[in-house]
């Protein structure tokens, strides 16, 4: 090692050990400071990791608003689809009820919605606008089985998917069309048609039937889910009847309907053609919240179905038709069990009583030690998951205190509604009224009144236990303050109806309730409509008793959807009480016979006299016209498809 080398090396060892105990002369190296050094070296890091710091908390703050703005959006997002959603219903049930001209009067029309938002509509004629072909030639002789293909000459300008065509008097759909073929055919909803007069047949008869929509030459019709074959039709009478031996004599009614359904093979011959149903397209934009700022969310939903002018008034889903079931005041549909009937129920006992001249169930007692002032009537009937259920209620003018709460229960969970039960819930809709002097066991629950206060309202709940005492937990409600149906001083005024209406929504295994509620009078005695449905001062009186329609009393009820409400149709207000999916969603359970009842609250509502066998009762709430309507398809009458339907197909 040279001498250069050697002072490199001692430099470093000197500089790093020891430069203090090196000896020598001009070149000893100058001295090095280690603490000046780790001085500076803390100072760039403590800078460093403000520097970081910063860097970290700006990225985190905006990780955090970023986050909560997603979130938010997403929520309205998802309001914005359920906004669009229900513009096409709006549009579909206009068509369905009004007609054409009304349905295309609304294109490019925005409408808002009084919770928030607002859908707007543009609406389509497909054929039209794509000069689509109304009908063309097959290609040549041809027998399609069901999810076949059938082949057309070359050159037509068809929908590309969902497209509907007739042939021979039988209605089928494609999913798609490619290179002049229609993919995989299926059958299309059957035509109808009427029996002409009763008529009682024998095998290898005829059958009459009335004029109407097209049917297939031969094949086979459907009476009452039993099939039958005809040979051929002619002047409007079914020839050459056949069918299991045990299917005859045929007896059928004047008027009741036969099923046409589409015949397969679909036997096409050389030189044919098919007939193809025009299609409108619905496309819905939902908006929410509908301002200019960035939170400001639009979805679209586009819908086609087939015109109105070929077919017939079309539904997506089972509605509400019919006059439903009116349930004798009697007690006999009604069950026994807690806070049913009997004397000596835990919760008190319900009877039939007359009132104002008719039947009605009157709250005859209560559990005067009870800690939880709740009564429950429990319907014995089975009911579906959707459903409307109505009931007239009567308070006494002369409750003291003037507080009350009286309703309808619905989705019973574990087959009973009594606060014992708690664990297994319930939905309840209530007429509610507090008062400064009501307390304890004579007022309603705190839970409720005091979120809306003391004045008359609608309410939906569901219970909460609320510590040791039964309490109850406010989910909406709506003021009846300045309503008709009740007076200056909040009294319910006498026989005012309450109807709930119950619709299952979602995918299966992912139910959620959407719950509309409603109300109607007895005393406006009002032959007048409109055609608002949230109006409260022009109303059709729902008078006790029920209505006349086709020479019997039935009770009035809602049109399925808010566009088709009229006037002749008018006897309820709609609420603003409509909620879907709540956070505690309470399901329905098919395997429990208990779905619905009536409840009542407050031990004000029964004032009793005399002790052990000489205490009577004198109950001041009543219940009148429960009735219910399940949800169904509509009824049958006219049009291509006889009043069946076919669901509008989303794009």
């Amino acid at each position: 090692m040279g001498k250069a080398g050697q002072n490199r090396v001692v430099q470093r060892v000197c500089s790093v050990i020891a430069p203090d105990r090196l000896m020598g002369g001009q070149n000893r190296p100058p001295a090095v400071s280690l603490l000046g050094n780790r001085q500076g070296g803390v100072l760039l890091g403590l800078v460093a990791a403000m520097l970081m710091a910063g860097v970290l908390g700006a990225g985190a703050a905006s990780m955090l608003g970023t986050s909560s703005l997603h979130e938010v959006r997403a929520n309205y997002g998802e309001r914005a689809y359920y906004l669009a959603e229900s513009g096409f219903r709006y549009a579909a049930s206009v068509l369905r009820h009004d007609g054409a001209e009304e349905f295309w009067a609304m294109d490019g029309e925005k409408f808002d919605v009084p919770g928030g938002g607002s859908f707007f509509l543009e609406l389509n004629e497909l054929t039209d606008d794509e000069d689509y072909d109304s009908e063309y030639e097959v290609a040549g002789e041809q027998a399609v089985e069901p999810h076949g293909s059938l082949e057309l000459a070359g050159g037509a300008n068809l929908a590309p998917r969902n497209g509907l065509f007739s042939y021979q008097g039988g209605w089928y759909r494609y999913r798609e069309f490619v290179d002049d073929t229609l993919v995989e055919v299926i059958a299309a909803p059957p035509n109808r048609r009427e029996a002409q007069g009763e008529q009682t047949i024998d095998k290898g008869e005829s059958l009459q039937l009335k004029s109407g929509s097209e049917i297939p030459p031969e094949g086979h019709f459907y009476y009452q889910d039993t099939k039958y074959t005809y040979e051929n039709l002619s002047g409007g009478a079914l020839l050459g009847i056949s069918g299991d031996a045990d299917d005859f004599p045929l007896t059928v009614e004047d008027g009741e309907q036969l099923r046409f359904p589409a015949a397969f093979p679909l036997k096409v011959a050389v030189g044919e053609s098919i007939r193809f149903a025009s299609i409108l397209e619905v496309r819905s934009t939902g908006e929410y919240p509908g301002d200019t700022s960035n939170l400001n969310v639009k979805r679209t939903v586009t819908y086609w179905f087939y015109s109105a002018d070929a077919f017939p008034p079309m539904v997506d889903d089972d509605g509400f038709y019919g006059d439903g079931e009116m349930i004798a005041s009697d007690m006999d549909s009604f069950g026994e069990g807690p806070g049913a009937k009997g004397k000596g129920a835990p919760l008190g006992k319900f009877g039939a009583v007359e009132v104002d001249g008719a039947p009605a169930i009157q709250l005859q007692g209560m559990n005067p030690g009870g800690q939880h002032p709740m009564t429950s009537l429990i319907y014995d009937g089975q009911v579906g998951p959707e459903y409307e259920v109505q009931v007239k209620i009567k308070i006494e003018q002369d409750l003291e205190p003037m507080a009350y709460m009286a309703g309808i229960t619905f989705r019973l969970q574990g087959g009973g509604n009594t606060p014992g039960q708690l664990g297994q819930g319930f939905y309840g809709v209530s007429f509610v009224k507090g008062h400064p002097d009501a307390s304890g066991n004579n007022a309603p629950p705190a839970g409720i009144v005091d979120n809306i206060g003391e004045g008359p309202h609608i309410v939906l709940w569901k219970p909460d236990s609320g510590g040791a005492n039964f309490g109850a937990k406010l989910l909406a409600s709506h003021s009846l303050v300045g309503s008709s149906i009740v007076d200056e001083d909040g009294r319910l005024k006498d026989w005012s109806t309450l109807l709930v209406r119950v619709r299952q929504l979602g995918e299966p295994g992912e139910e959620y309730n959407s719950i509309l509620v409603m109300y109607g009078d007895h005393a406006l005695a009002s032959v007048i409509g409109d055609d608002n449905a949230y109006n409260d001062d022009v109303r059709l009186s729902s008078t006790r008793g029920g209505v006349q329609s086709n020479g019997a009393q039935v009770l009035p009820w809602p049109p399925n959807e808010i566009g088709q409400w009229k006037e002749d149709v008018d006897y309820f207000t709609v609420t603003t009480i409509d909620k879907t999916d709540d956070d505690e969603n309470l399901g329905y359970e098919s395997e429990s016979v208990a779905e619905v009842g009536l409840h009542t609250w407050g031990h004000n509502l029964v004032v009793c006299t005399g002790q052990g066998a000489n205490e009577v009762c004198d109950g001041l709430v009543y219940f009148d016209n429960f009735g219910i309507r399940e949800a169904g398809q509509a009824p049958v009458s006219g049009g291509v498809f006889g009043g069946g339907y076919i669901p509008p197909i989303q794009q």
